[in-house]
């Protein structure tokens, strides 16, 4: 498939993703060419498209639409169907915006999650800490955490939605309802989601730095000099795998993608941490550091 295209294409299992820019009337025209050569493709292997689920999102920050101007096509040169324009997607097990904000995606998985507290304490009668613990970390906590490095909430409100969700959860042993937040978590051995996003994002980087994952960047993340770094002295003598941030001007998705929201946090970081030489110690010397003990390195 990606041999009769012009522009990206992602492929996972039967979900393919065609990925173009349009600046243009130009850019548009080539774009239909590729569907016209898939559509063209699959009628020569016998493996046809169902046209009414392919669709089309656009994602732009001025809002203005290519598609309103002239609609995309695809299927059989004699009877071919405009594909549908939507404003969200979900795509593998994440919600799209067309703005790029997981506002629809954060709301969906709090509802989720919310539902199934909700059959579990339906379902069960006597709740102790060791059964709270249990089945609010199988079958609650992973709803509002898959693949959080995606779509981590910048602002306090959607942080708020999904924290709301475990407040809950440590409310149903009744010993320790009427505790403070934080002390339900502390007895119960967990953590706050924020928390959890943030380490979450430093285990992720940990693995890119160390080529663990690879991914193929449209802009690479930067290494950057500790010396030029700028702060107290404290700052600028960093570990030798600090990153530089990436511009952002007037635009909260860039300032929130990954690439961009790590920096502070890993630069922060001190050597023994990041000069880990495995993901399990990584963990470790991270909780360590988080909770004040000290980092061993052997």
């Amino acid at each position: 498939m990606p041999a009769v295209v012009n522009h990206l294409v992602k492929l996972f299992a039967d979900d393919s993703k065609l990925i173009a820019t349009i600046r243009s009337n130009s850019d548009l025209a080539l774009l239909q060419h590729d569907l016209d050569a898939l559509s063209e493709r699959s009628n020569k292997w016998r493996m046809l498209f169902n046209v009414d689920k392919c669709k089309v999102m656009e994602l732009s920050r001025s809002g203005k639409s290519h598609s309103a101007e002239s609609e995309l096509l695809m299927g059989d040169p004699g009877s071919r169907s405009a594909l549908a324009v939507v404003d969200t997607e979900k795509d593998l097990g994440v919600t799209f915006s067309s703005n790029l904000k997981f506002t629809n995606h954060i709301r969906t998985q709090a509802n989720r999650a919310t539902s199934i507290l909700g059959q579990l304490k339906r379902t069960f009668r006597y709740w102790t800490i060791d059964t709270c613990r249990t089945l609010y970390c199988a079958f609650v906590r992973p709803h509002l955490e898959y693949a959080a490095v995606v779509w981590s909430p910048p602002n306090k409100k959607n942080m708020k939605l999904l924290e709301n969700v475990q407040r809950r959860a440590t409310k149903l042993v009744p010993r320790i309802r009427n505790w403070k937040y934080e002390e339900r978590l502390a007895v119960l051995n967990l953590t706050s989601l924020h928390e959890r996003r943030a380490r979450g994002d430093m285990i992720q980087q940990f693995k890119l730095t160390n080529g663990i994952n690879e991914v193929n960047w449209v802009n690479p993340q930067v290494r950057s000099s500790s010396l030029s770094q700028s702060g107290p002295a404290r700052g600028i003598r960093g570990h030798t795998r600090r990153l530089s941030g990436q511009a952002s001007t007037k635009c909260i998705q860039r300032a929130n993608s990954f690439t961009n929201r790590v920096v502070n946090d890993w630069n922060a970081l001190p050597a023994a941490v990041t000069d880990s030489d495995s993901v399990n110690q990584f963990k470790n010397r991270y909780d360590a550091y988080m909770t004040g003990r000290q980092v061993k390195v052997s």
